[in-house]
């Protein structure tokens, strides 16, 4: 029978994350929000160097704008759900950036789980998104006036 991973063990795996993940957008905190692990994508992402963000909370740092109450979703998360959606946050510089977001929680049945959560900037194509929308709707308006 194998002896559950100590606490070190664990941190050398989200380590081994991390750094496999480096150059993506990756942050690695508690579910509480404290910031572990920060990648270098992350910095590129965000603006904000690996320690400066660490030991920060990162819905403060990022002053993240989710569509639900952050409790919900932590609730959600450290019970084994992973959570998937489009959320703001804001770069050092002050613009807010669209990310597809993933979270998932990394040994759920430790003491201090963390979640591993992924973030795509999609601010770029949400955009030309709601053009296209906003055109669409537009052009609508127009056929819907025209006489048969």
């Amino acid at each position: 029978m194998q002896n559950a991973p100590t606490d070190s063990h664990l941190q050398q795996d989200l380590d081994v994350i991390a750094r496999v993940f480096d150059e993506a957008s990756v942050i690695i905190h508690g579910i509480e929000g404290v910031i572990s692990h920060w990648t270098t994508g992350c910095e590129r992402m965000y603006g904000w160097r690996r320690d400066e963000a660490l030991g920060s909370v990162v819905h403060d740092l990022l002053r993240t704008k989710l569509p639900r109450p952050v409790d919900d979703i932590r609730r959600e998360v450290h019970a084994g759900i992973t959570w998937e959606g489009d959320i703001v946050h804001y770069h050092r510089d002050g613009h807010p950036l669209t990310v597809a977001t993933r979270w998932v929680v990394f040994d759920p049945s430790s003491i201090a789980p963390v979640v591993i959560q992924t973030n795509t900037d999609v601010s770029e194509t949400r955009k030309i998104q709601n053009d296209l929308a906003n055109r669409e709707a537009h052009l609508t308006s127009i056929l819907a006036t025209v006489p048969d």
